[in-house]
């Protein structure tokens, strides 16, 4: 254990120093923001520059509610934000060293086979795929990202409590979707750069958590969380307040650093107009962006040693999954003293059963969720999955 503690330590310094430019191009829709007042790239500007940061700079191409592919289609015409044309790292200078994209919300209906139906005529993985194409041929040192945004939240199905259970289960079980995005890009480009994810969503659903647990200053109310002028069945959007938390999320994971103690007024919002968070408001949004980020397994500079032993290790493709328990181990006959260990999607062992037998089946008692799953035997791992967790 301590020898992982200290190869992670000494991992995310080598990375975090790795580059000192953070020149970041965003991708996506409005998830990215929803005025002119709460766009994330300007957001993060003003948190870096309080920071005392001074090599980072942005551009966007935004398109409302679209896909990937929509982005894609557009790239080189769109009117909305900068366009990559009219961007020096489109065509080889490598202006840029970030590329953050995102998906259309819910991201099952990228994936939907019918998805060309409402404008959607690549994939996710294609579209992703171009963009990572464009970007490392114009600057192969590039760090690709996908903001795994939150769903949509429906109020008329009953009580608060209801509308939050249906929503958070909405987006546990779709980050396992954004994840297959990101593996089967990677899987596309071997050798290459892990494609990270900015956990926005799980971001989200803490702030909720807090407001539900009455921690939250100001706001009583999970409705509150999202813009008023939204439909009850379709919540989705910040508000210029909430959208602060999704600022110190990139932030986070950008500068790979806290937020906590920066500035809570950015781009011209204020506490006494009511558009910026209160000191205290922004301390615990601060500190959950952090907290969300810095245990998110899918950031960059989350890389372990044991992370990049389970790469070079055989996958198993376990099944049902989801499933609601059961589960089926591989065929591993030729070892013995095999355990399995249970992490959640934050990197926390939840469970370890030993002694295990191979092309046998299990059932697990956990609640609802993703989780990474290892069988070890004398500490060397011999095969790695995630398994959904649903009821």
């Amino acid at each position: 254990m301590k020898k992982i503690t200290l190869l992670f330590s000494l991992m995310v310094i080598i990375i975090a120093n790795s580059y000192s430019q953070y020149n970041t191009y965003y991708v996506g829709h409005s998830g990215f923001g929803f005025s002119q007042f709460n766009l994330v790239g300007a957001m993060v500007e003003g948190l870096a520059i309080d920071a005392g940061i001074n090599t980072y700079d942005y551009g966007d191409q935004i398109i409302g509610g679209s896909c990937l592919s929509q982005q894609w289609e557009n790239h080189l015409t769109t009117s909305t934000g900068d366009s990559w044309v009219d961007i020096p790292g489109g065509n080889g200078s490598g202006q840029y060293d970030i590329l953050i994209t995102t998906e259309l919300i819910p991201i099952t209906e990228a994936l939907d086979p019918n998805a060309s139906a409402w404008g959607c005529n690549l994939t996710p993985y294609t579209a992703l795929d171009n963009y990572h194409d464009l970007a490392v041929t114009a600057n192969p040192n590039t760090t690709i990202y996908m903001m795994e945004f939150h769903n949509e939240c429906d109020f008329t199905i009953g009580t608060p409590t209801a509308a939050y259970n249906n929503w958070a289960n909405l987006n546990t079980t779709n980050r396992l979707l954004w994840e297959q995005v990101a593996d089967s890009v990677m899987n596309l480009n071997p050798g290459g750069a892990p494609i990270c994810i900015i956990p926005v969503a799980a971001a989200t659903q803490a702030l909720a958590d807090s407001i539900f647990a009455g921690s939250f200053p100001g706001i009583s109310n999970f409705i509150d969380i999202f813009e008023p002028t939204d439909g009850l069945t379709w919540k989705i959007h910040n508000t210029d307040i909430t959208a602060y938390l999704t600022a110190c999320v990139h932030f986070s994971s950008i500068f790979q650093q806290s937020p906590i103690g920066l500035t809570n007024e950015l781009l011209g919002l204020t506490v006494v107009a009511g558009t910026a968070p209160t000191n205290a408001q922004a301390l615990i949004m601060q500190q959950i962006a952090w907290n969300t980020v810095s245990n998110d397994p899918r950031n960059c500079f989350l890389i372990t040693e044991v992370e990049e032993n389970v790469k070079s290790k055989n996958d198993w493709n376990t099944y049902p999954n989801p499933t609601t328990g059961d589960f089926n181990t591989p065929d591993f006959s030729s070892q013995s003293d095999a355990t399995i260990q249970i992490f959640d999607v934050f990197g926390k062992l939840v469970k370890e059963m030993n002694q295990i037998e191979s092309n046998s089946t299990y059932h697990l008692k956990l609640s609802e969720g993703i989780y990474n799953i290892t069988i070890t035997t004398n500490s060397e791992i011999l095969f790695s999955t995630k398994l959904v967790i649903i009821k």
